[in-house]
């Protein structure tokens, strides 16, 4: 499953991270977990996520129109909003 963690707070990056890998390991779910501090590198990429979990404010792309444009690339993600 390929998951994207967007905040522009590396500890909620990172704590998000680790909850992810104690549950892939409970669980035996395999996580490709891409790891952003900013929006601004996603708006012009074309990566199709499964799942996501976007900081709504974050500097110079809020999280909404992030959001927004990884639905055109993959309508079926699911999205966490993080605030």
């Amino acid at each position: 499953m390929k998951v994207l963690i967007c905040d522009d707070d590396k500890c909620i990056v990172d704590e998000i991270k680790n909850n992810l890998n104690t549950f892939s390991d409970k669980h035996r779910i395999v996580f490709d977990i891409d790891l952003f501090y900013n929006g601004v590198e996603l708006l012009n990429s074309n990566i199709s996520y499964d799942m996501a979990f976007i900081d709504i404010e974050m500097p110079l792309v809020n999280g909404l129109t992030l959001s927004a444009q990884l639905k055109k690339v993959n309508s079926n993600i699911i999205i966490f909003i993080i605030t």
